[in-house]
Order: C-alpha cells, then sequence, then structure tokens
C-alpha cells in the first residue's frame, strides 16, 4: 500500500517496489501509516516511512520540527494563490517531472492538509508500533528534517533508519536506484 505526502497522488511513486504485506508512505502520508497500523496491527507486517516527521511544526516541545515561519510563507502562499503555493512546496521537494504531472487539488483539501499539518502530533504512538520498520531520510530534506527520522527511529521499537546524504525530501526520486534496493532488501 501506498500512501503519498501533501499535495501529491499515489503516482508519486511510479516505479518504485510494491509488496501488499507492506505500508510504503511518504511524508505527511506516514502519520496515515501509522495509524493504519496501530487499527489494524495484523494487516501489514512492515512498514516503509520515507522522509516522515510525527509532528510537523517545531516548538519547545518538538525542535525536530519545521520552523513556523516557514510553514506560515507556505501556508500564506497556499491561501493568496494555491497554484504558487503548490509550486512554492513542490520547489521545496525538489525539481522532478512528476510533481508537474499532480493534478489540481481542491482548495478545501489543501486547507484541510495544511490545518492537519498544523495540529497532527503522533509521538505518542511511535512506541506503540510492533512491527519492523525502515525510516529513510535525506540528510538534505528542507520540508521534514532528518532529525525527525532520527527522533522516530529513538522510540519505534524495531526500526532502522537509513540517511541518504546529499537527498532532500524525495529520496525515492532523487536515487530511485538506492531507494528500490534498500526497500526490496528490507521487505524481503
Amino acid at each position: 500500500m501506498f500512501i503519498p505526502g501533501f499535495a501529491t497522488t499515489t503516482a508519486i511513486w511510479k516505479d518504485q517496489i510494491n509488496d501488499e504485506s507492506a505500508i510504503i508512505a511518504w511524508s505527511m502520508g506516514c502519520f496515515d501509516a501509522i495509524y493504519k497500523h496501530i487499527e489494524n496491527p495484523q494487516k501489514f507486517r512492515k512498514l516503509v516511512l520515507v522522509s516522515g516527521t510525527p509532528k510537523f511544526i517545531k516548538d519547545e516541545t518538538f525542535p525536530q520540527g519545521l520552523s513556523k515561519a516557514l510553514f506560515r510563507n507556505l501556508e500564506k502562499k497556499v491561501i493568496s494563490n494555491q497554484e504558487l503555493g503548490i509550486r512554492f512546496f513542490y520547489d521545496l521537494v525538489g525539481n522532478f517531472p512528476i510533481l508537474k504531472t499532480m493534478p489540481k487539488f481542491k482548495r478545501d483539501e489543501i486547507l484541510k492538509s495544511l490545518a492537519r499539518l498544523k495540529t497532527e502530533d503522533i509521538r505518542h504512538l511511535l512506541p506503540k508500533i510492533d512491527i519492523p520498520v525502515l525510516l529513510i531520510h535525506g540528510d538534505q530534506d528542507q520540508i521534514c528534517r532528518v532529525e525527525t527520522s532520527k527522533y522516530m527511529a529513538e522510540l519505534i521499537p524495531k526500526s532502522r533508519l537509513v540517511v541518504f546524504e546529499g537527498v532532500g525530501h524525495a529520496p525515492f526520486l532523487e536515487q530511485p536506484d538506492r531507494f528500490n534496493k534498500i526497500v526490496s532488501e528490507f521487505l524481503r
């Protein structure tokens, strides 16, 4: 099962490894992957969390998060001109042709996602994940800093973190061969 991130669809996973007994989630989709496992722990045998975070916004209890200023900038751009705001977000992800094929999202869907990013906090669920988890993160990620995956790796009992050096928010697009090799080995 593939779960995409903010302002993307499952098409973002084109050409990626697939295993029906695992959830592979990216960015904001990691929230949903963790909920799916907690709600139905027998359904999936492994999780792959790519560039994820258990809480998006940085605060005094979570210094690993995205700065409030950058989030407000994104939010302001999306609210004033959704197309330009989404383009600003995609520029943070990287210059990948697949992002140009993403559909136009309804305004209420985007605003709902932004509101969710402001409030979602699933840190309390991390120790409850009782299946093997592979965390993959680029050390140059501007959206979800690599420290978020380091934090999750400390709290998820059966986790392993792989950091892609020189890579941003989309390791599966930036280094697809390496990404697929690591995921394939983990799923075996």
